[in-house]
């Protein structure tokens, strides 16, 4: 069992359905939308021009424990298929400059990934970010959010919403939390253009 779902169990525990649980879907066609009881990220541009950030205290330890796990993966390098997603390929019909490409830029992704991740931690507790900052935890939840979709498949099958029974249901959870945090983000930044 990994360190998030034993994690998530214990937060489990202390609840019987935590709020952050608590959602309705909308079809929307291809993809469903989750809309939250309440946002998981309110962003508020602010008149000094930095970013009022307000999360639960319950999202905070959520991302930090998803954070710190796939912080671990990265240094670690064994996980690659839980990871795949983070360095893509740059030929896909040429395995020999396919191994040099990654050879050259995996460090540097590597690097580049877990400064995001750092950065979103520590953006979490301020009280205001600047506009950069927000563009890295907009990274930083795209990166988490692609290393969930690939541990539970959700690139490859689909489905629009999983059983509560399913082993991946809390991480499925997480993945759309994260995926209207990273919209609220989008729509914030899109908003000062």
């Amino acid at each position: 069992m990994s360190i998030i779902k034993e994690k998530l169990l214990l937060l489990r525990a202390q609840e019987k359905r935590p709020s952050w649980m608590s959602f309705a879907f909308i079809n929307s066609g291809f993809q469903p939308q989750c809309r939250w009881i309440s946002n998981p990220m309110l962003i508020e541009f602010t008149k000094t021009g930095m970013y009022r950030i307000t999360t639960l205290e319950k999202e905070r330890m959520i991302l930090s424990i998803i954070s710190d796990e796939l912080h671990e993966s990265l240094k670690d390098n064994n996980q690659k298929k839980e990871l795949s997603r983070l360095f893509p390929p740059g030929y896909l019909d040429k395995p020999e400059a396919e191994k040099d490409y990654q050879s050259m830029i995996h460090n540097e992704l590597v690097t580049s990934h877990i400064n995001a991740l750092e950065i979103l931690k520590g953006s979490l507790i301020k009280p205001e970010v600047k506009e950069q900052e927000l563009m890295e935890i907009m990274r930083a939840l795209n990166i988490l959010r692609l290393s969930l979709g690939e541990r539970i498949n959700l690139f490859e099958s689909f489905q629009e919403e999983l059983a509560e029974a399913d082993p991946n249901y809390d991480l499925w959870i997480i993945f759309q939390i994260i995926g209207q945090m990273l919209a609220s983000v989008v729509d914030s930044l899109q908003q000062q253009i």
